[in-house]
């Protein structure tokens, strides 16, 4: 998701940890393995498909893969270097380079190969929007800490939550954190505005900062389906008429309970067993 770098500096200034790749992977492998599994059966119980039989589906497939043929030269170096991009960034914790460094590097050699030309990547607007944007997005969250303003929130907004015990208090900071994603249609501005308060109050009640920076991280992915437009690709997929509000709205209720279940149940199990916290 285009913020989860933006994640990964908060948790490096707030909590002093170091959300890499491959800490990442290994908090999400056990309960995105059981989500991968329950989730799609939930749906088909809840809003059985009209259209069952996906053989012509295949079947068109098949035809248009064999229509295109082998795979050209382009496509075998673009594949080639975003192996070796994924790789990098696997293997950040061990030789240190930057995952920035490391993605500008995958991009230049997409370039040197022909694999898109400058006019091609002059073309991609909405990425060009992501970089525009992100920068003055990551100096606003710097401004909110450096005036004081987290810190004023997590002192008296989050005050209620002192004396609790940190599970419970971070359960229920994470799981507020994931239903007040009704009020935002964007997950970036949701993690801008309220990722940053929501990790200091986690942290400020003894929660271990790499299970709390991990925790808000991935319920800041996991709310996007809970409205029509939770997201930015979820209006297209409502536009298309197929589902209705109200629908939507009970269906990503009712996955959202799934995954507190999945994510603050067996998670904490996951994460306990690996050492996270």
């Amino acid at each position: 998701m285009a913020a989860n770098p933006l994640i990964a500096d908060f948790a490096k200034k707030l909590g002093h940890v170091d959300l890499s790749w491959l800490t990442w992977f290994e908090g999400a492998s056990v309960p995105g393995l059981i989500s991968f599994l329950l989730i799609p059966w939930l749906l088909l119980k809840l809003y059985r498909p009209e259209i069952q039989d996906t053989a012509p589906a295949r079947a068109l497939a098949t035809r248009e893969l064999e229509r295109l043929g082998p795979l050209s030269r382009d496509e075998k170096w673009l594949i080639a270097i975003m192996l070796g991009v994924m790789a990098g960034w696997i293997t950040s914790p061990w030789h240190g380079i930057p995952n920035t460094f490391v993605a500008l590097s995958g991009l230049c050699a997409v370039l040197l190969a022909r694999v898109l030309s400058w006019d091609d990547l002059l073309g991609e607007k909405r990425a060009w929007d992501a970089l525009v944007w992100f920068a003055p997005l990551l100096m606003m969250a710097d401004a909110l800490t450096e005036t004081g303003v987290i810190k004023y929130l997590s002192a008296n907004v989050f005050g209620l939550l002192h004396g609790w015990s940190w599970p419970v208090a971070m359960m229920t900071l994470v799981i507020a954190y994931l239903y007040i994603h009704y009020s935002f249609a964007s997950m970036t501005a949701h993690i801008t505005a309220l990722y940053p308060g929501f990790l200091t109050a986690a942290l400020a009640s003894g929660a271990p900062p790499l299970l709390a920076s991990l925790a808000l991280a991935y319920f800041s992915n996991l709310n996007a389906g809970i409205t029509h437009y939770g997201t930015g690709s979820a209006p297209v997929y409502y536009g298309s008429g197929y589902v209705s509000q109200g629908d939507w709205w009970k269906v990503g209720f009712a996955i959202s309970l799934l995954n507190i279940v999945i994510w603050l149940g067996v998670g904490m199990w996951w994460w306990k067993l690996i050492g996270i916290w």
